[in-house]
């Protein structure tokens, strides 16, 4: 799950420089729109079986990151805070 994540996120942050006028913040990857996102299905595609053929431990395992989420907020809010 934590791969798709951020092969989601690497997908998504060369468009948003585009955007923002910098044009050389694209990566050069042979066949470039195809492979990301070919990665990023074949991830979801692992993800629903595992939820599909063990749904406790998977059900566990986005619980786990679902509570990790807010948890990582706060704490990176505190420690910004204290180094101002």
């Amino acid at each position: 799950m934590g791969t798709g994540m951020i092969e989601s996120g690497a997908y998504i942050y060369p468009h948003e420089s585009i955007r923002r006028s910098d044009p050389h913040a694209l990566r050069r990857t042979p066949l470039y729109p195809f492979v990301p996102v070919f990665f990023i299905l074949m991830s979801m595609v692992i993800i629903w079986n595992a939820v599909s053929e063990r749904p406790l431990e998977a059900g566990l395992g986005i619980a786990t990151v679902l509570t990790g989420t807010p948890l990582y907020l706060l704490w990176r809010r505190l420690s910004i805070g204290s180094h101002s």
